[in-house]
Order: structure tokens, then sequence, then C-alpha cells
């Protein structure tokens, strides 16, 4: 049957639409293993990704992201930019989740996986620089790793379309570490403004 490993990529992307991820898991490998010349190879392992990602296998989630990426390298950008920014932002996103998962128990290993999201966010905004990342996932990640000018811009990105207590907190925090007492002292207050009883802002301040 010609159609045989299309109809599996259907397949398998209808499974994962309805949350039959085990399912949906199984027929994109039996896709991949059977059609390594597919123009629809790189959105398989980037589905598949999506679907370890979901079950918080953040490795193999990253290794079909790498999958992708590696077969993007071979193809006419032009064709696969949006796929390709999908990608990496899939990519960082599972960086960071990675590095949330074990930052209590290793925490340097979390500090490089923040850096591998920081990375993989910047090349997709170096492809479209309006892409629609996840601000406070990289603020945060930026000053995990000390970028602290960064994460303050990426905060505050955050902050003109979204009213979070936890978003001014944490640019707050931000603030306290370059030395503006009263800039932090206001993002604290308007955390509070939010939520009252916010702990964290009310120990700031």
């Amino acid at each position: 049957d010609p159609d045989y490993g299309i109809n599996y990529f259907n397949f398998a992307y209808a499974e994962s639409e309805i949350d039959k991820n085990e399912e949906a898991k199984k027929h994109y490998t039996i896709f991949i293993e059977n059609n390594p010349e597919s123009e629809d190879l790189s959105a398989a392992y980037n589905n598949r990704g999506l679907i370890y990602n979901t079950q918080e296998n953040y490795k193999n989630a990253i290794e079909d992201y790498n999958k992708a990426i590696d077969i993007y390298k071979t193809q006419d950008e032009d064709d696969i930019k949006e796929a390709k920014i999908r990608t990496y932002n899939n990519r960082a996103e599972a960086y960071y989740a990675w590095a949330e998962s074990i930052r209590k128990e290793d925490y340097e290993t979390a500090k490089k996986y923040y850096k591998n999201a920081v990375k993989d966010w910047n090349e997709v905004l170096k492809l479209d620089s309006d892409y629609d990342i996840d601000y406070f996932e990289k603020a945060y990640a930026e000053n995990e790793i000390g970028r602290l000018k960064v994460a303050l811009k990426d905060y505050t990105k955050y902050l003109k379309d979204t009213e979070s207590e936890v978003g001014y907190n944490n640019r707050g925090w931000v603030y306290e570490q370059l030395g503006e007492f009263d800039k932090a002292e206001n993002d604290y207050k308007s955390a509070l403004k939010i939520e009252p009883d916010y702990e964290l802002s009310i120990n700031n301040l």
C-alpha cells in the first residue's frame, strides 16, 4: 500500500488530538521506522517529542526534537521555517520543564538546561522576532543563569500582556538584585494589589 506510512502519520496525529498518547506514540514510531525519506519525517519526530514532553519524559522529547532539527538542516529554509520555529520553541519548553523538575536535587545541571532553553528561545526570536514565546519562562531562566538585565526586559514584555502577581514579584526580585530598590518595592506592591495575601511579596517587602 503506497499510503502505508502516511496513514500511520495521520492516525497518530488524530490519536494525539484526543489524548490517546500511547497509541499515537506507537504509530509515530511505526511511521518513522518505515518512512526514512518522507517529507513528514521531521514532523513525526517533533510530534512524538511533544507526546514525550507531555509525559514528562524530557530526555526522549529533546532527542526527538534534535532529530527533527537535524532534518531541517538538509531542507530549504523557506519551506520549513515555521516548523523549525515550533521545534526550537518545543525544545526550549522541554529544557525549561526538565530544569524545573530537577532544580532542587541537581541545581548545576538545571542551570545548564535553563541555559539551553534560553539558547533555543533566542533561536526562535532570531527566526521570528514576533513569535509568541513564553516570556515568563524565558525571564525566569535568564535570571537563573545570571542574565539579570535580559530577565528584566523579558518580565516587562510578559507584564505588558498579563496582570500577574508572580510576574511583578519576580521582576521586583530582579530589580532588587540589580540594586534598584525603589523599583523593586513598587513591583512587590503591584503584586500585592493583585493578590493581597501573596506571601513572597509580603516577605520581600
